[in-house]
């Protein structure tokens, strides 16, 4: 795995800012691409957007952020298991938020994705 590869060769805020950067270099292109001139209305849909874009963008940064120090102090497989466990909050999510059917289903297979994340982590 390259990110922990990185992670042994350097520090996690190290790699989680060259990780952020070029990130942002591969994303610049669609950033600045020519718009159309945009209309009053267009422009204020804009900034109604941004401030949510800002806040998903501090969100996802956090997230990698986490997972990257965990990484840093975990074996990748026990902090994989970990991120298993995220599964039974998806699945509430769902029911609860965009009433997915068949919530029962979906609990079972996670339940049973934490028990193997659980046995992981013990056998560790």
């Amino acid at each position: 795995m390259y990110l922990k590869r990185a992670l042994l060769a350097s520090s996690p805020v190290t790699t989680f800012a060259i990780w952020s950067v070029l990130g942002f270099i591969l994303l610049l292109p669609l950033i600045v691409r020519p718009n159309p001139i945009q209309s009053g209305t267009q422009e204020r849909a804009l900034r109604q957007i941004v401030p949510m874009y800002v806040l998903l963008g501090i969100a996802t940064g956090l997230m990698q952020f986490s997972t990257v120090v965990i990484f840093g102090g975990f074996q990748v497989a026990a902090a994989l298991a970990l991120f298993q466990t995220s599964t039974l909050v998806s699945v509430l999510l769902g029911w609860r938020v965009f009433r997915e059917p068949e919530v029962v289903k979906r609990l079972v297979g996670s339940a049973i994705m934490v028990a193997g994340a659980i046995l992981i982590v013990v056998a560790r």
